[in-house]
């Protein structure tokens, strides 16, 4: 199934023109939409994204609530690609163990977007408040971006892997909690 942008548009529009939104923007910058059903709540958030051009956090009570949601954005959003998610964290703070690779990939690919400013809506889920984020300047000079056909320096790149938290053996990288990548 493919999208229909024009509709798509046409409804963010009619919705960025209703009082609601207009009150939404006129005031200050926090809103609460409660009451209203996941795609409608997802359609306010696109329109008045698209109308403010500014970047949203968008805080949902737990992980249930992230799929259908981003969902629902993803399909009234002008541009699915700029709607993220931040993962629920896996561990309590209060374990003394690794998060998963698959937790630390979505952390990663969320604060990329978010500090490539490519992410225009980002959905939070509310225990994920409680973890600590690097600072955005510290996070982006730890970013290795590898390009296909692109030359390797291979020293280099495996130093900067080790400093970001990946151990190397023999010919292999891998991160603490077990993921291996051979080099």
């Amino acid at each position: 199934m493919t999208r229909n942008d024009s509709l798509i548009a046409q409804i963010r529009a009619l919705t960025s023109t209703s009082d609601f939104l207009q009150r939404a923007v006129s005031g200050d910058h926090r809103r609460e939409i409660t009451g209203a059903s996941v795609e409608a709540r997802a359609l306010i958030l696109a329109a008045l994204q698209d109308k403010i051009r500014e970047r949203i956090a968008v805080i949902v009570p737990g992980d249930a609530s992230i799929d259908d949601f981003e969902g629902a954005l993803r399909l009234f959003h002008r541009d699915p690609q700029c709607v993220s998610s931040y993962p629920s964290p896996s561990l309590s703070p209060y374990q003394d163990l690794n998060a998963s690779l698959g937790i630390v990939r979505e952390e990663v690919r969320a604060l990329g977007m978010l500090v490539d400013r490519t992410a225009d809506l980002l959905i939070v889920p509310a225990r994920a408040l409680f973890a600590r984020l690097p600072r955005a300047d510290s996070f982006q000079r730890r970013v290795i971006r590898l390009a296909e056909n692109e030359d390797i320096d291979v020293q280099n790149t495996l130093q900067a892997l080790v400093e970001n938290g990946f151990m190397t053996r023999e010919n292999s990288v891998y991160w603490r909690s077990g993921g291996t990548f051979d080099v």
